[in-house]
C-alpha cells in the first residue's frame, strides 16, 4: 500500500515466496522456501528558504526465512534479520537554475551486525543550459550480508570423493556465524583434523598423526584390490602429512601450509567517485556518458572451500613400504594412490559434520576498479529512434586477493545493446528490434565455478491498439528470437526463445 499527502509519503509492502516442488540439482534434495520480507518506508520533505530543500525519512526491513530446515538447516527459527535506518538529504541551489549542491547522509543498523553503518553522499550538478548537464558525485553505500551468507546450512554435494560407505565425505554449504569460524589446534599449534576412517568421526587428531589411520586405510585399500594386511602400522614419525584445499572447479587440490580463521561477516562498503555528462545536440541526438572509480572494502566473496584435506606424504609411504618388503614398482603404485586419498578434514569449531568440506563466504580487503557507461539516442524522424548502450569495467577477476583466494565478480567486463524503435504518428502501433551482447566471464560461486560463454541475442516486440475496443493494447514480445541456446550462470539451464503476449486495458 502507498499513501501520499502533500509532501508526506508512506508505503509498505510484503514479498512472499513459495519454491513449490523445487529441488537441488546436485543432490535431488527438496527445497522448501516460504520466506517473506516486510518493508515500510516513510519520507517527507520541506523547504528552507527559497534555495534549500530537505528530504528525510526512515526505512524498516524485516526478513523472515521459512525453509523447514532445507536451506537454513539448524539455523531455522533463528535466522530473522531486522534492519532499520534513517536519512536526510539537502538540495541547495547555489546558482539557481545552473549550479546545485546535494548533500546526504544515512545511518543503518542490522541486528546481526555489531556496528551502525554510516553512508554519506555529495553531488555537484552544473547545468549551463537546458541541453547540457554535468555532475560530479561521491557516494558511500553499503550492503549487508544476506540470509544465505549468514545462515545457510545445506548439503551441497554428497560423497564428493566417491569413497565407499561409511567413508564418504560431503560438501556442506554454510553461512558464517556471528563469531566466525575458529580452527582448533593441538598443543604444538598445529591444526586438528577429523577423519571418516575413524569409527568416531568426532574424535579430533593432529594433522601430524595421519599415520595413526593406517589400520583403517588398509581396509579401504582392499576395495582398490591392494592387500597391505602384512604391513605393520607405521609410527607418526614414519609418514609426514600435507594439506590441500579442494578446487571445486578442477577437482584438484591446492597445497596449503596452515589454516586461517574466518571472522564474522562485515557489511560491504562501496565508495564511488563519478563524473557524468548528459546533453543533446539539436533535437535529434541525446548522449550520456558516466566514468567512475569504485573502491570496495569488505567485499563478500563467493562460497569457497575453507577446510583443507589431509594427505599422507606419498614419498614417505613409498619409502615405508619398501622398508617393509614391498617391491619398488608396487610401492610406487601403492604410494601414488594412498598419497592422493583425502584422509581427514581440518574443520573449525561448531560444524554439523566435522569430516565434511565446508564452503562458506568471507570478507576480503580492498579492491578497486573503474568503469564507464555510454548511452546514445538518435531520433532522425518523430516515428523512428535508434538507441545504443555500452558498459565496461576494468576488472572482473582478482587473483589471490589478500593472498587468500581468487575472487570473481561474476559479471562480464563489457556489454551493450543496439535498438531500432518505431512508433506511428497516431501512437496506435509500435515495434522494436534490439540486439544485446555480453562478453564472457569467469564465474565462481561455491561448487558452481567455470566460464560463462559470450553471447549475442536478438529481441523483438510489437504492439497495437484496438480501435474497436478503446483503451486496449495488444503486445507480443519475443526474447532471443533466433533461439540461441546460452547460459547466463554456471549451473543454470540453457535459455532459449521466450514468447510473451500481453493484453493491456486502461479504464
Amino acid at each position: 500500500s502507498r499513501m501520499t499527502y502533500g509532501s508526506f509519503f508512506f508505503q509498505a509492502f510484503m514479498n512472499m515466496s513459495d519454491a513449490g516442488k523445487s529441488y537441488i540439482l546436485r543432490t535431488g534434495m527438496p527445497v522448501v522456501d516460504r520466506s517473506r520480507m516486510f518493508v515500510a518506508q516513510v519520507q517527507n520533505h520541506s523547504g528552507v528558504g527559497d534555495r534549500e530543500l530537505l528530504t528525510y525519512g526512515v526505512d524498516l526491513h524485516l526478513t523472515r526465512p521459512v525453509t523447514d530446515g532445507t536451506i537454513t538447516g539448524r539455523n531455522e527459527g533463528n535466522d530473522g534479520i531486522d534492519e532499520f535506518g534513517g536519512y536526510v538529504q539537502s538540495e541547495t541551489q547555489i546558482l539557481p537554475g545552473m549550479l546545485d549542491l546535494v548533500l546526504a547522509a544515512r545511518a543503518d543498523h542490522n541486528n546481526r551486525l555489531e556496528d551502525v553503518v554510516f553512508s554519506p553522499r555529495a553531488a555537484l550538478v552544473y547545468t549551463p543550459s537546458e541541453q547540457h548537464n554535468v555532475r560530479f558525485t561521491y557516494n558511500r553505500a553499503y550492503s549487508t550480508p544476506n540470509t544465505t551468507e549468514l545462515f545457510l546450512d545445506i548439503l551441497a554435494e554428497p560423497n564428493v570423493f566417491g569413497f565407499p560407505d561409511p567413508y564418504g565425505v560431503d560438501i556442506r554449504g554454510s553461512g558464517i556465524p556471528r563469531g566466525g569460524y575458529l580452527f582448533v589446534r593441538d598443543g604444538n599449534g598445529r591444526p586438528v583434523m577429523h577423519s571418516p576412517l575413524n569409527a568416531d568421526k568426532t574424535l579430533p587428531m593432529s594433522v601430524d598423526d595421519v599415520a595413526l589411520l593406517w589400520p583403517a586405510l588398509v581396509q579401504v585399500m582392499t576395495g582398490y584390490g591392494i592387500d597391505l594386511t602384512g604391513i605393520p602400522a607405521p609410527a607418526p614419525s614414519d609418514i609426514r602429512s600435507s594439506m590441500g584445499l579442494l578446487d571445486t572447479k578442477t577437482r584438484t587440490f591446492t597445497p596449503v601450509g596452515d589454516v586461517r580463521d574466518v571472522p564474522g561477516l562485515e557489511p560491504t562498503i562501496t565508495s564511488t567517485i563519478e563524473i557524468g555528462y548528459k546533453g543533446s545536440v539539436g533535437d535529434a541526438l541525446l548522449a550520456g556518458i558516466d566514468v567512475y572509480h569504485t573502491n570496495v572494502t569488505n567485499f563478500i566473496g563467493q562460497f569457497e572451500v575453507i577446510t583443507p584435506n589431509v594427505f599422507m606424504n606419498g614419498a614417505d609411504v613409498r619409502a615405508y613400504l619398501q622398508r617393509n618388503g614391498v617391491s619398488v614398482t608396487e610401492a610406487s603404485l601403492y604410494s601414488s594412490i594412498i598419497g592422493s586419498l583425502p584422509l581427514g578434514t581440518v574443520s573449525p569449531r561448531g560444524v554439523v559434520d566435522p569430516t565434511a568440506l565446508l564452503v562458506t563466504p568471507r570478507n576480503f580487503g580492498n579492491l578497486g576498479l573503474w568503469g564507464a557507461d555510454l548511452s546514445l539516442e538518435f531520433t532522425p524522424h518523430p516515428s523512428w529512434q535508434i538507441l545504443g548502450t555500452f558498459s565496461v569495467i576494468s576488472k572482473n577477476f582478482f587473483e589471490k586477493l589478500d593472498d587468500v583466494a581468487d575472487l570473481a565478480l561474476n559479471t562480464p567486463k563489457s556489454r551493450g545493446t543496439f535498438t531500432l524503435r518505431y512508433r506511428d504518428a497516431g501512437g496506435r502501433f509500435h515495434a522494436e528490434a534490439r540486439t544485446r551482447w555480453m562478453s564472457g566471464f569467469r564465474m565462481m560461486s561455491g561448487v558452481y565455478a567455470g566460464d560463462v560463454a559470450p553471447y549475442t541475442l536478438l529481441d523483438v516486440n510489437a504492439g497495437a491498439g484496438l480501435h474497436w475496443i478503446p483503451g486496449t493494447v495488444l503486445t507480443l514480445s519475443v526474447l532471443n528470437l533466433l533461439d540461441r541456446k546460452h547460459r547466463e550462470f554456471v549451473g543454470a539451464p540453457d535459455i532459449g526463445r521466450l514468447v510473451v503476449g500481453k493484453v493491456h486495458y486502461t479504464l
